[in-house]
């Protein structure tokens, strides 16, 4: 098992084409593989984020945090992923606006979390695991009062 996923879970798509899977140790830098493509497949991973920042568009198949950014697009079924794929693809530019606010955001109110630890109960020691949900907590609830202090 390679984080929550099955290795059979990687080896399935490290065979489609145009697929590239980097082993987490790789000579590889992610940025190049980036600077390369025309847009990033990912299900909820940071290269997806990272390609955000890149000007590059994402699809994700999953909604991770910066799923509503745009240049972001969730996949939703296959009937219309040939159209949206090539609309996605041909799509000029990205306004950075959103992306930029949306990273002094995290700046400002953003705490590291290791997920890692807080989904694998019984793995690490109970005071690790309790100091990432307290952090966990207070990002939400900085959240709650900044949506409060919005509606205000």
């Amino acid at each position: 098992m390679i984080g929550q996923r099955s290795l059979d879970f990687y080896k399935k798509f490290q065979n489609l084409p145009n697929v590239e899977i980097l082993h987490p140790y790789s000579k590889l830098h992610i940025k190049n593989l980036i600077e390369k493509s025309s847009s990033i497949v990912t299900i909820s991973g940071t290269s997806g984020m990272e390609a955000l920042i890149m000007g590059k568009p994402v699809i994700t198949f999953a909604k991770p945090m910066y799923s509503f950014l745009e240049g972001c697009y969730n996949f939703k079924d296959i009937e219309n992923f040939k159209n949206d794929l090539e609309k996605i693809v041909n799509k000029k530019s990205i306004d950075n606006l959103e992306l930029n606010n949306y990273i002094s955001i995290i700046k400002i109110y953003g705490r590291e979390i290791n997920i890692s630890i807080t989904n694998s109960i019984g793995k690490f020691p109970s005071d690790l695991i309790k100091k990432n949900i307290n952090k966990f907590v207070e990002i939400i609830q900085i959240g709650i009062n900044l949506n409060d202090n919005k509606k205000n």
